[in-house]
């Protein structure tokens, strides 16, 4: 089994500390002019082989896209913060350090969703936006710094090997 580092502790102590007492988490929206949209999708590579797989199969990436939307274009919305399979997994590898059963299940982000009524044109142009890609390193997911990307004012990808 592999140690907890610095920061999934640190995590672990907020959610021992909070989540007993107020049962669930929404971050916030993003700070700043804009406010931002996910989208999350998989990618295939199949020239090349996962070196990391158990048995041959073709290099795979998932992403998370966070993009910027002005406020006029935007209706927020709560999404939840990773996937069922992954908070199940999230709170057993946690568990040992007391974070509660279903801590991870219970949080989300207010994020942008298009309004019915709104122009698609509003949504914030790329071209003047810088693309920063993030990984958070073999052993973590990128599931748990989506709050810290959502954060930032120009698309971001946060990737992570499946």
């Amino acid at each position: 089994m592999f140690k907890l580092s610095d920061k999934r502790l640190l995590l672990a102590g907020l959610f021992t500390q909070l989540l007993p007492s107020i049962g669930a988490v929404s971050f916030p929206a993003a700070v700043g002019s804009f406010n931002t949209s996910i989208a999350t999708t998989q990618l295939i590579d199949h020239h090349r082989l996962d070196p990391y797989a158990p048995t041959p199969e073709p290099r795979t990436l998932m992403i998370s896209l966070f993009h910027p939307f002005s406020p006029a274009a935007c209706c927020l919305s709560l999404t939840p913060y990773m996937n069922p399979i992954s908070a199940t997994f999230e709170d057993e590898v946690f568990a040992p350090i007391g974070v509660p059963a279903g801590a991870f299940g219970s949080l989300t982000l207010q994020t942008c969703k298009p309004c019915p009524a709104s122009n698609p044109s509003r949504r914030a142009k790329g071209p003047s936006y810088p693309l920063v890609l993030f990984s958070p390193g073999l052993g973590n997911s990128r599931l748990l710094y989506s709050a810290m990307a959502q954060q930032y004012v120009f698309p971001i990808f946060c990737f992570s090997l499946i």
